[in-house]
């Protein structure tokens, strides 16, 4: 009996040690992704502050194959037709360098920072729709 509360004990610190680790986990990764969702937002601040910014066709050409990439994934839907929509009414032809507006800017930053199409589809819905 006494052998088997031990176990208990044993088990139920174990466990509490793990949750406790398990919390200190996610406090880093909550900090890290703060400090990176601050960044980005420095970024849009900064890109609001000007009424339009170069943006290579590369920037662009990446942002449109990954609203492609988030459709076949079926992360976006009829949404895609309003973004579609900001990226074609935001580019302005001027020679060969693209001028977009803020908005377009704003999802190509997004775009290129944030990796994970699930948390990508989220924020350009968050942002923009």
């Amino acid at each position: 009996m006494v052998e088997v509360s031990t176990m208990l004990e044993r088990e139920e610190k174990l466990r509490q040690e793990h949750e406790i680790k398990v919390e200190r986990l996610r406090q880093e990764m909550e900090s890290k992704m703060e400090a990176k969702l601050a960044a980005v937002m420095q970024q849009l601040k900064e890109s609001e502050a000007k009424q339009s910014q170069p943006v290579t066709d590369a920037q662009l050409s990446s942002l449109q194959d990954r609203l492609e990439a988030l459709l076949e994934a079926q992360l976006l839907t009829d949404e895609l037709g309003s973004l579609e929509n900001i990226v074609a009414d935001g580019v302005v032809e001027v020679g060969r360098a693209s001028l977009v507006g803020t908005q377009v800017l704003q999802m190509a930053l997004l775009s290129e920072v944030i990796a994970a199409d699930r948390a990508f589809a989220r924020q350009l819905r968050r942002k923009f729709l």
